[in-house]
């Protein structure tokens, strides 16, 4: 476990690791599932430091390992705030780990009992929250809805194993039964990069969690959440699907906390400001917490000194066009108007790729680093 520079989280942990017969020891291996996946940086890390990617026919070579010294370390660690401060992310008083950050946990290569193991040792650290990001929420939902009992065998076995001889309930302080479930210190949450995936919202809200949410980096195209100011999310506008009380069953509320950002690293795809001003709008609407992590490589430019081998002009639709196309409108017969101009709608922004750390974070000229409140979690 250690700290990460990522905005929304202390520290990262990576328990879950591989075997591979082109690798020297254990690396990290996930596969890529949509097009988010597509500079991913922990693939560009594992391939400049093991010399494999992440890839199907790679992770079909490849044997999972739990890393027992990771996961040991994760039970024992005592995570202090950053130097200087004297508290955690957001504000807060207890630490945010986000695991598994180099691979999916809930990808089909990560078996059951692996997963028994990792909850429940980090159900026995109360005092951090547990951050685990998937692009695979429908495995996960089949996982924790049928799990509790084995995590709670496996909670057990760990707390006599460490000599509490007296056990007869999961967690210290609370009786058998499902009153410790689900795991008050567990955020779960999925990727959610364009609408083509927005059916990831769905089947996380069949997850027990005590805390979701939707990581919306890269964003690559317009979103539109099913939020509701209610707070309930509404099942019927994804996927056809209907329900006649979709307010009765707590498992399919609405997301707790939106996090976005726009894409850095190699080959960085730009986001359109459009985009992450319509999430944090449909956010502020529904009154749930938003956090901009970054605009990425590429910033909203200015018409004046283009650069025309490196600039782009960016439509909201996602469209992009060379500035030697906009200035003499050679473009596609769908995005001109009747008068020869932009059609209405589009908002076409010059972007420049200014590097991660120039873009920065600020949306309309303030950070947005909201988070949700914890679910009444003991120290």
């Amino acid at each position: 476990m250690q700290r990460t520079p990522i905005e929304w989280a202390d520290y990262s942990a990576n328990p879950i690791k591989f075997t591979h017969p082109a690798v020297r020891g254990q690396t990290n291996l996930c596969v890529p599932r949509s097009s988010g996946c597509a500079n991913c940086y922990a693939s560009a890390i594992t391939k400049r430091f093991k010399g494999v990617k992440y890839t199907q026919q790679v992770m079909d070579q490849a044997q999972l390992v739990l890393d027992e010294p990771e996961l040991r370390h994760m039970l024992k660690a005592r995570p202090k705030p950053p130097k200087g401060s004297e508290t955690f992310v957001g504000g807060r008083d207890r630490p945010c780990v986000f695991v598994c950050d180099m691979t999916d946990p809930f990808g089909p290569w990560v078996p059951y009992d692996v997963l028994d193991q990792l909850f429940g040792g980090v159900a026995l650290r109360r005092d951090i929250d547990w951050m685990l990001l998937t692009k695979w929420p429908d495995r996960a939902a089949e996982y924790l809805v049928g799990a509790s009992g084995r995590i709670a065998d496996q909670i057990m076995a760990i707390r006599r194993a460490s000599g509490d001889r007296g056990v007869v309930a999961p967690l210290p302080h609370v009786t058998p039964g499902r009153a410790w479930w689900p795991l008050p210190n567990v955020w779960l949450g999925t990727s959610v990069e364009s609408q083509e995936v927005i059916h990831r919202v769905e089947q996380l809200g069949r997850c027990p969690a005590a805390i979701r949410f939707i990581s919306m980096e890269p964003l690559i195209g317009y979103v539109e959440l099913p939020l509701s100011s209610a707070g309930v999310m509404h099942l019927d506008d994804i996927g056809g699907m209907e329900l006649s009380a979709p307010d009765a069953d707590p498992w399919f509320s609405q997301p707790d906390w939106v996090i976005a950002g726009g894409e850095s690293g190699p080959g960085a795809r730009p986001m359109h400001p459009d985009w992450v001003r319509g999430l944090r709008d449909q956010c502020q609407a529904a009154g749930v917490p938003f956090f901009f992590k970054q605009w990425g490589a590429w910033q909203r430019g200015s018409d004046r000194g283009i650069d025309e081998e490196r600039h782009t002009v960016m439509l909201a639709d996602g469209c992009r066009y060379g500035w030697d196309q906009v200035s003499s409108m050679e473009v596609a017969p769908q995005h001109i108007g009747r008068t020869g101009s932009w059609k209405p709608g589009l908002n076409p922004q010059v972007m420049a790729p200014v590097g991660k750390k120039r873009a920065g974070r600020l949306l309309d000229g303030r950070e947005w680093n909201e988070m949700p409140q914890r679910a009444g979690v003991g120290a």
